[in-house]
């Protein structure tokens, strides 16, 4: 798979920016979700936003209309490596590393659930339930006293 979402680093660029992938003699075809995750196990949880948008402004140079593929593509590389990570045997000699990685990834999907337009991350019970939740703000804000409780019992 050729590279088209992540900003890969120059070649021979020694002194490449922080959230651009690849090592000193570029970015490997195919090995580009593997630097995108490597580079986040590393990252503080206040620059995902950053290095996101860093890799989404490249890609809509490329794609002006494609926002939701790339957020999709950035979900589904994280679900593939975080149920890879929960695979692995609990015994494991990097147990450690598996756990760590496990608390990054969760923190990025939560990152990535804020910014979700689209409800790709969620589950359909979980639209609905936000959906429910929604109509009843409304329908307490228009008519007051009416829904005390889920139970809809008037005053």
């Amino acid at each position: 798979m050729k590279n088209k979402y992540f900003k890969p680093r120059r070649v021979l660029d020694f002194s490449p920016h922080p959230y651009d992938l690849g090592i000193f003699t570029g970015l490997k075809e195919g090995s580009e979700d593997h630097h995108f995750l490597s580079k986040l196990w590393e990252m503080p949880e206040q620059e995902y936003d950053r290095y996101d948008q860093r890799h989404l402004n490249y890609f809509l140079q490329k794609q002006p209309e494609g926002e939701q593929e790339f957020f999709s593509f950035g979900w589904a590389i994280t679900q593939r490596r975080l149920k890879h990570y929960e695979d692995q045997p609990p015994f494991a000699s990097e147990h450690a590393k598996y756990m760590h990685r496990i608390e990054k990834l969760i923190l990025f999907q939560q990152y990535l659930r804020s910014i979700d337009q689209w409800n790709t991350g969620r589950t359909k019970d979980e639209i609905i339930a936000d959906k429910e939740g929604e109509i009843r703000s409304l329908k307490e804000l228009s008519c007051p006293g009416i829904f005390l409780s889920k139970y809809n019992v008037r005053k």
